[in-house]
């Protein structure tokens, strides 16, 4: 699954980096304990530091100054907050130094204590609380920081008591100056506001406007009502017209005089007359004085009405006028009433008409001035009002600030004076050691890394596979360490070392002999067309085990039966003699200059296994190595045993490895972590890939637990189980001691 993958990975990581620092444990150690031992002295010896702390309560300023414009400093922004403000004021340079001066603090050297040293060691902050205040100060003497504390708020007080009051003289100052000016804008503004009524004849522009509107209404219908009546009129006095055959201008003259009064008394007098004329010449002679009297009043009176007509029609009177025109009969004299009627209700109508579409305009007029007339009285209105309102908010301040001037009372006061300190703040001897811990664990860890980073030796089994990954990993050897000291605490008297190097004879159940038997089985089936005889057996570089390698992979081929044939091809420092015990006079320089035959220089060391050890070193090993002698030889091998084991110098020592492995059917190269560097592979990688090379396969040899993970509960648990009753399988008497240990790769 990939989650198991990805644990098994991060597994993996965690004990790469446990297995650096068990490689690096010395120098990791030693920075470990070099600073958590320093931290904890600094706990120890570092002299303890005691905080006072006081609390002030600022209340928001009572003068009032903030709402008026004295032409000083004013904020930049409304989200300033005052205890900010107050915090600054605080810790401005005058009320520093005041303290300063008033507490005498000097420094370590005895000089008078600088500013910038004294705000370090002062800490001023909001508390949750939304207007309160919290000054602390650090020192080593708790008497000093809760004197400084105390004095402080001291002389912040008196200074914030002494800017209270010069703000509020300030203030009172302003106003007394503003108060005059006010008061003289309200009384000409007032002035203005009166004119403008009187001059536009406002009472109550608001409800005039609504009367002026329905008198527009009430007035459009009246001339709608007098339109129509002087219309109605018109038409029927036409009708009456034409009854009475009189043409329009008679009409008008016969309306014009019987509404005349002038000439209606005359008339009615006139037809008195006449009528008495008429009765009284029927019963008295011409020559009676009573008709000729009634004659002479009725001639009066026809002078009388032909003035009054002219004057009535506006055109000189006839003579010869007769009252036929201003006297009518009595249906006629009812018509014509009715006709005079009629005109007489359409000219009354006509001139109503007219008043009130007069009328009418001059409301109209009136209400379209309305909204420009309401909006200049507002205006003053309210210039007016807002005088008023500053006039009165002058007189309310300048109560205030005077009242304030006699209290002599600042906005803040003392909430919690500072207290002498019982116990430090300082140092935190847990948090030095946690610290000290901390970083020490780190900058252990860090120095193990850079060291490990450092060293270009391959580190763990995991590198050799990742170097090796295009080859086969044919065994893994662990190391033999565990092997040797069980030997040694059963009272063995047999030499170290060869029980160090021949395991799989001497202790055939160990890990390293078994990991050796698998490397043996694991060869068997790497050539299934051609079988394996001649192996070369080599390293990067000397010290990684591939002569021990060697020795004990010919041993575990032996115990199958197989006729072995171990070489000791290394003509430099040869070890394969000293490893078995045997005498180095014969061996294989001696056959190949052609000083001793194969049968003198074979030397028997186990059984079905013969060792050809190195012989006399000669002067220019790679010559003889690289001859037709040694080819025919290696042939020779090759009839004679069924497998041939050659122990050849390192890779980077030497160019015998490379003319043998040309030679021979294959070659195994021995890699030993915590020996091998990287360098040393890439050589080797280089050098056997060029032609006429078979690598058959990897061995990693004397792998410890730290080396891998993985294999360590593997490795104890086998030895523990195997290796308690296990004797060496040569018997001890049988092996000669040597007298000094030998070197060994």
């Amino acid at each position: 699954m990939p989650a198991e993958y990805q644990l098994e990975e991060e597994v993996i990581d965690l004990g790469k980096y446990w297995l650096i620092l068990k490689r690096r444990w010395l120098p990791a150690t030693i920075i470990f304990l070099l600073m958590f031992s320093t931290a904890t002295l600094a706990a120890f010896l570092k002299a303890p530091i005691y905080q006072s702390q006081g609390t002030l309560r600022i209340k928001e300023s009572q003068s009032g100054l903030t709402e008026l414009d004295l032409g000083g400093i004013s904020p930049l922004s409304g989200d300033s907050s005052p205890l900010d403000t107050e915090i600054e004021t605080i810790l401005s340079v005058p009320v520093l130094q005041e303290a300063l001066k008033q507490l005498k603090l000097t420094d370590d050297e005895g000089e008078p204590l600088k500013i910038f040293d004294f705000e370090e060691q002062l800490s001023i902050k909001k508390a949750r609380a939304g207007d309160v205040i919290e000054l602390a100060y650090e020192s080593e003497d708790p008497e000093e920081a809760a004197l400084v504390i105390n004095t402080l708020m001291k002389v912040y007080l008196a200074d914030n008591l002494r800017i209270n009051r010069l703000e509020a003289s300030s203030a009172r100052q302003y106003i007394d100056q503003e108060l005059p000016k006010t008061r003289e804008k309200i009384e000409n503004l007032e002035e203005q506001l009166r004119r403008f009524k009187e001059t536009n004849k406002i009472v109550a522009i608001d409800k005039e406007a609504e009367v002026a509107v329905e008198a527009v209404i009430r007035l459009a219908e009246k001339i709608n009502e007098a339109q129509g009546r002087a219309i109605s009129a018109q038409a029927q006095s036409d009708s009456l017209r034409k009854q009475l055959g009189i043409d329009k201008q008679k009409s008008i003259a016969s309306t014009t005089l019987s509404q005349s009064p002038g000439v209606q008394v005359v008339l009615q007098q006139l037809q008195e007359v006449e009528g008495q004329l008429a009765v009284e010449g029927t019963r008295l002679t011409p020559e009676n004085p009573i008709l000729q009297d009634l004659q002479e009043q009725a001639s009066t009176l026809r002078a009388t009405l032909q003035n009054r007509v002219g004057e009535a029609l506006g055109v000189p009177s006839s003579p010869t006028q007769g009252t036929g025109q201003l006297q009518v009969g009595e249906l006629q004299q009812r018509a014509t009433s009715e006709l005079v009627r009629f005109e007489t209700e359409r000219l009354a109508a006509e001139q109503v008409a007219a008043a009130l579409a007069t009328s009418q305009t001059d409301f109209q007029q009136r209400t379209e001035a309305i909204p420009a007339l309401e909006k200049q009285l507002r205006q003053l209105l309210r210039d007016v009002e807002i005088s008023q309102e500053i006039y009165a908010n002058l007189v309310r301040k300048l109560q205030e600030i005077q009242v304030l001037e006699q209290q002599n009372l600042g906005n803040a006061r003392i909430l919690s004076p500072a207290l002498i300190p019982e116990e430090p703040i300082a140092p935190r001897k847990l948090l030095y050691i946690f610290s000290g811990f901390v970083l020490g664990s780190l900058l252990a860890f860090g120095v193990a890394l850079l060291l490990d980073s450092r060293d270009k030796s391959v580190k763990t089994l995991e590198d050799i596979k990742a170097l090796f990954s295009d080859y086969t990993m044919l065994g893994v050897i662990p190391a033999i360490e565990g092997v040797q000291t069980k030997i040694k605490e059963k009272g063995a008297s047999v030499a170290a070392d060869v029980k160090r190097d021949l395991y799989v004879r001497d202790t055939p159940n160990s890990p390293p002999s078994e990991a050796v038997r698998m490397v043996q089985s694991n060869l068997k089936y790497l050539n299934s067309d051609k079988p394996l005889k001649v192996i070369v057996m080599t390293s990067g570089i000397p010290s990684e085990g591939k002569s021990t390698a060697s020795a004990n992979l010919a041993m575990a081929m032996a115990e199958l039966g197989q006729k072995v044939l171990l070489v000791d091809a290394d003509l430099r420092r040869p070890v394969q003699h000293r490893t078995w015990e045997l005498l180095n006079r014969v061996g294989l320089s001696d056959v190949l200059v052609g000083e001793a035959t194969l049968e003198d220089a074979i030397q028997e060391g186990e059984t079905n296994l013969d060792v050809l050890t190195a012989g006399v070193l000669p002067p220019n090993p790679s010559a003889l190595i690289d001859s037709d002698h040694m080819v025919n030889l290696l042939q020779e091998f090759g009839r004679r045993y069924r497998y041939v084991i050659i122990d050849s110098p390192p890779l980077s020592a030497a160019a015998d490895t490379l003319t043998l492995s040309r030679m021979a059917d294959g070659l195994l190269l021995v890699v030993r972590p915590g020996v091998a560097e990287t360098g040393s592979v890439a050589l080797s990688k280089e050098l056997l890939k060029q032609p006429g090379h078979n690598l058959l396969g990897v061995i990693a040899n004397g792998v410890t637990p730290d080396q891998q993970p993985s294999y360590s509960s593997y490795y104890y648990s086998y030895n523990q189980i195997n290796h308690e009753d296990s004797e060496p399988s040569v018997p001890i008497g049988d092996v000669p001691v040597k007298s000094k240990d030998r070197p060994r790769e």
